[in-house]
């Protein structure tokens, strides 16, 4: 691997790590705000995922361009499955939402606490990515640190209806999750273009812009 791939699997790896941390909470909470914010924690692993494999076949040997060809599309199906998927979590958690009832927020001061640290987490991603990016003068790695840096903003909406909650306002963490499933189906169109686009175009998929432009959703 080299220092581009290193950093994108390294976050791959953190995010893993957040994504149970994050439904760990939200078990031990019952917040439907931490469980939503898990959740696209989940796709930015899964975008994470997909942008290291097209880094890879990127560089395959050009000898072999006809497995080259093969693979990629192979990974834009792979892609726009994932995107199916992530517009049908984000429907049910909407379901969820709009239709269940209100559950019983638990242990909110601690929890509220401890999901500051997904907050620190979020922007220590962002901010390697946007690093080693510039460093390496990698339009995937500067778009995909910028995508990272969202995640940031929908970690301070969940601290936010957390507290919020925990001073007499439960609706804020339905509010907290909606916010955050905006964020999710926005993950699930970059992954559904890009895919679209690199079978149409017979291209590898370029969900973070490697191809010369920082995103192919311009």
């Amino acid at each position: 691997m080299n220092r581009k791939e290193r950093t994108i699997f390294v976050t791959i790896i953190i995010n893993a790590l957040l994504i149970v941390f994050k439904f760990g909470l939200a078990s031990a909470s019952g917040s439907e705000a931490l469980q939503a914010s898990a959740v696209h924690s989940v796709t930015d692993a899964a975008i994470g995922v997909l942008v290291l494999v097209g880094l890879l076949i990127a560089r395959w040997d050009s000898s072999r361009p006809a497995v080259k060809q093969r693979f990629s599309q192979i990974e834009n199906w792979i892609a726009l499955l994932v995107a199916l998927a992530i517009f049908y979590v984000a429907y049910d958690i909407v379901v969820e939402v709009m239709g269940g009832e209100t559950s019983e927020l638990r242990n909110l001061g601690v929890i509220t606490i401890a999901s500051l640290i997904t907050v620190a987490a979020a922007y220590f991603i962002a901010r390697y990515k946007l690093y080693v990016g510039r460093q390496t003068q990698s339009p995937a790695l500067l778009a995909s640190g910028a995508h990272s840096q969202m995640d940031i903003y929908a970690a301070v909406v969940v601290v936010i209806g957390l507290a919020g909650s925990a001073l007499g306002l439960p609706n804020l963490d339905r509010a907290a999750a909606a916010i955050v499933v905006v964020f999710i189906v926005f993950s699930g169109y970059e992954i559904a273009v890009s895919a679209i686009n690199g079978l149409r175009k017979r291209e590898v998929l370029d969900i973070d812009g490697e191809a010369g432009h920082l995103h192919t959703l311009t």
